[in-house]
């Protein structure tokens, strides 16, 4: 979490964990994709600028990874 908000990074994170600092615009959502589980993690990042190729490319293996859901998972778009 602590290298998203400096910007440095990107986060999987719990809702309950990261849910103030998106409120408090401290972390931005980087994609609509949110991926229910009992955990109820998505992916979120610091706004401020372009996400580097490394970050990018993690995005989209994450959303790939998220759409391959075993069958009985659930996944919400925003």
């Amino acid at each position: 979490m602590a290298a998203a908000l400096a910007g440095t990074g990107v986060l999987l994170g719990s809702r309950p964990l990261i849910d103030r600092a998106l409120d408090e615009g401290r972390l931005t959502r980087l994609s609509p994709v949110e991926i229910e589980s009992a955990r109820g993690h998505f992916v979120a990042y610091a706004e401020v600028g372009r996400l580097s190729p490394a970050a990018q490319d993690l995005l989209t293996w994450l959303i790939t990874v998220a759409d391959k859901k075993p069958h009985g998972s659930q996944m919400m778009r925003g």
